[in-house]
């Protein structure tokens, strides 16, 4: 029985070989219509790729008439199976009604099954769609465990996720932990700590850090020519909030400001 199951295996993987032979003109004069035959063969069979294949086929009517329902049922049918670029397909499709009604549960439901197999750029979409409530009641816990998955290859989603410790939203507030990913985030996308501390301070008022802590950082910031930074620092200097009040510093901050392009001071 296995090595009958083997042979089919084998039998539906030729198939597709053959079907991309005919489609890229290796070894054969190139010919769609062939391919698509045999694409229709091994997807039937079952093969995911072909079926991704197919619906490419009946998408844009090569080797056969376009019909945008049946490349929908392909595309459907490699989903279902766990086919993460027709899954991907999908979950564009429904976000912007072409050829189906357009739904954002329904392409939540896609981007989110895309994003459990690991694609970054789904993980990102959902994470976002959560915290919106975008395709689903508004979510910040889930959203929170969305974006924590990619800190390390996404800057926005390390800020979302300081954010989000440093507010409480989704997660336990932490300033600790805030703090750890305010320091990562300097070296990862500098200049998205002068966004963060401009949308902490208009939240409500709040800022998680005291007036030294919040000093260290915008130095921090400033160390990597942020002028939002610059500007803060000056304010610091002129106010005495996080260190001692200092005129002269103040007025040098304020002209590196300048110089970065930074001219508005709050």
């Amino acid at each position: 029985m296995l090595e009958k199951a083997q042979a089919e295996d084998a039998d539906v993987q030729l198939k597709y070989d053959v079907a991309l032979a005919y489609y890229h003109g290796r070894g054969v004069e190139k010919n769609l219509e062939q391919a698509f035959e045999w694409f229709n063969e091994a997807a039937t069979a079952g093969h995911l790729r072909a079926q991704n294949s197919l619906a490419l086929c009946y998408a844009k009517g090569l080797g056969t008439q376009a019909d945008s329902a049946k490349a929908v049922q392909w595309f459907e049918k490699a989903a279902e199976a766990g086919y993460e670029p027709s899954q991907i397909t999908l979950a564009n499709l429904y976000q912007y009604g072409q050829w189906v009604k357009k739904s954002d549960a329904k392409a939540l439901k896609w981007f989110e099954k895309s994003a459990e197999q690991g694609n970054a750029e789904s993980q990102l979409t959902v994470a976002q769609w959560y915290a919106e409530g975008k395709g689903a009641p508004k979510n910040e816990a889930v959203a929170f465990k969305w974006y924590e998955k990619l800190i390390d290859e996404s800057a926005e989603a390390r800020e979302a996720v300081l954010k989000a410790y440093a507010l409480g939203k989704g997660v336990e507030k932490s300033e600790a932990r805030a703090r750890e990913q305010m320091q990562k985030l300097l070296e990862q996308d500098p200049f998205a700590v002068g966004r963060i501390f401009q949308e902490l301070e208009n939240a409500d008022g709040f800022l998680p850090f005291d007036d030294a802590t919040t000093f260290q950082w915008y130095q921090l910031a400033s160390d990597k020519n942020v002028g939002y930074a610059h500007s803060k620092l000056a304010q610091c200097y002129e106010n005495g909030k996080g260190v001692a009040s200092d005129l002269e510093k103040a007025k040098q901050w304020r002209q590196a400001a300048k110089r970065n392009g930074y001219f508005e001071l709050k």
